[in-house]
């Protein structure tokens, strides 16, 4: 079972859209299919909640969220009648939140606070997501002809037209551009962690993508994560410490721009313009008249909203549509829930290890920043390539903050950064004696539990 659920998640998260396989036009559904492995994530992931008894406690941690949804939901029916699309999307919004919390349920319980395995795992899923995603970009550079070749083979899906653009196996350059900052980070913190050349390219690998989008919302969201990471990187004191690290990610970061405006100049070329011509920019002005008829659609039924999803609006801000479908009263609770999340977890955070606590932070402000910015010109929040995988990321760190300290990675980053001399097998040795495995003794890249790992002990192998 264990494996099943490993297999399940990492197909899931690698190949996107492609399984679409499933005919749903009884529904009205547009002319899409039905995402196969979607349905299949659920139903494991369900299942596996059911066996190992977790799914009382996930409900009970999202009740409140599951109540308000429920209402909205029920008064929407009520108020404009009963449609097959809108309870499909309840329901989805409802199983995407549950399973991406057993998800990280269940990488904790395999892991423990094993973070370096967990984020391979992760990791490892986004690059398979990437050569999938780059033979699309080779093959069909026009978005149009790949749409003709999909529906030619059974899959039937809607999408914007994009020329030259990366638009990955999500069928959208713009949702891409936003999620792709999770291997960034992730890639970030192995880095750092474990000072492997690796980590660091493929942290340029996803930040060329990105730029290769075209999206302006997703590179805004890019740059806006990466601001303190550079401001402190540049900062009068960093200047004069002339670290290794420092020159090589400095060098590095300017090689891959250099790079980048010298074998893509038409992409330079192309995303300037849209940032000159954005008064007259089809998307921009398409996306502008979305928030009009939001904004009028909410001020008419400001209190309750019109219910969650009640007409599948076309409304591209997540926000505004939250604020649309479940009014003022109900947004409002919703994001007073995630500020106490927020703050409750930047608390315990205090009093964790300098590395673990930068990976979570990390995060934090990359939700925010989602949230605040990227979610006003893409529908990214309930995007389930999204929501899935930052629902169990933030489950399992959630769940490591409040874990024991059994990780050999987590013992070393309590120390000062200045102290961790991680290549350096004499500093591992006091944690061999605790009974674990050095990091120098352990496949970077593996994914899964390692048979016999000390740091699974009382987790379900099943």
């Amino acid at each position: 079972m264990r494996y099943i659920v490993f297999i399940t998640i990492f197909i899931y998260l690698s190949i996107g859209n492609l399984p679409r396989i499933v005919n749903l036009s009884l529904t009205n559904l547009h002319s899409n299919n039905l995402l196969f492995t979607e349905v299949l994530l659920y139903a494991v992931l369900f299942f596996y909640s059911f066996y190992t008894r977790l799914i009382i406690k996930i409900v009970k941690s999202w009740l409140l969220i599951l109540f308000i949804l429920s209402i909205s939901y029920l008064y929407g029916t009520s108020a404009y009648g009963f449609s097959i699309t809108s309870l499909l999307y309840y329901l989805r919004v409802v199983s995407i939140l549950l399973s991406g919390t057993i998800a990280g349920y269940f990488f904790f319980k395999t892991y423990k606070c094993n973070s370096v395995e967990f984020c391979n795992l992760i990791i490892c899923a986004y690059i398979v997501l990437f050569f999938v995603s780059l033979v699309i970009y080779i093959y069909f550079p026009d978005s149009a002809e790949f749409w003709l070749f999909l529906n030619a083979h059974g899959i039937a899906f809607e999408g914007d037209p994009h020329s030259a653009r990366f638009i990955s196996a999500y069928f959208d350059p713009n949702y891409y551009a936003s999620i792709a900052c999770i291997p960034v980070l992730i890639g970030k913190y192995l880095y750092k962690l474990t000072n492997k050349i690796i980590y660091l390219l493929i942290v340029y690998i996803f930040l060329i993508t990105i730029l290769l989008t075209g999206s302006r919302s997703g590179i805004g969201t890019l740059f806006l994560i990466l601001i303190p990471f550079f401001l402190k990187k540049i900062s009068p004191y960093s200047l004069f410490k002339f670290k290794k690290g420092n020159i090589i990610i400095a060098g590095t970061a300017l090689l891959v721009l250099i790079f980048s405006a010298l074998v893509f100049p038409e992409k330079l070329v192309y995303f300037s313009g849209k940032l000159e011509n954005m008064d007259s920019d089809g998307s921009a002005l398409a996306r502008l008249n979305s928030a009009q008829f939001g904004f009028n659609l909410f001020f008419e039924h400001p209190v309750l909203g019109i219910g969650f999803d009640a007409f599948s609006l076309p409304i591209d801000s997540s926000v505004l549509l939250t604020f649309v479908s479940f009014g003022l009263i109900f947004s409002l609770v919703f994001f007073t829930f995630f500020s106490f999340f927020y703050f409750k977890i930047k608390r315990q955070l205090s009093s964790k290890g300098i590395i673990l606590r930068e990976i979570i932070t990390d995060f934090l402000n990359y939700i925010i920043i989602i949230v605040l910015f990227s979610s006003l010109f893409n529908n990214i929040i309930y995007y389930q390539f999204w929501l899935f995988p930052i629902t169990a990321i933030i489950t399992y760190f959630k769940l490591n903050i409040y874990g024991k300290l059994t990780d050999s990675r987590l013992l070393i980053a309590s120390l000062p950064i200045s102290d961790l001399e991680y290549n350096n097998t004499s500093s591992m040795l006091p944690v061999k004696e605790l009974g674990e495995v050095p990091v120098n003794e352990r496949s970077p890249m593996t994914i899964g539990p390692v048979d016999g790992d000390v740091l699974t002990n009382g987790a379900s192998t099943m």
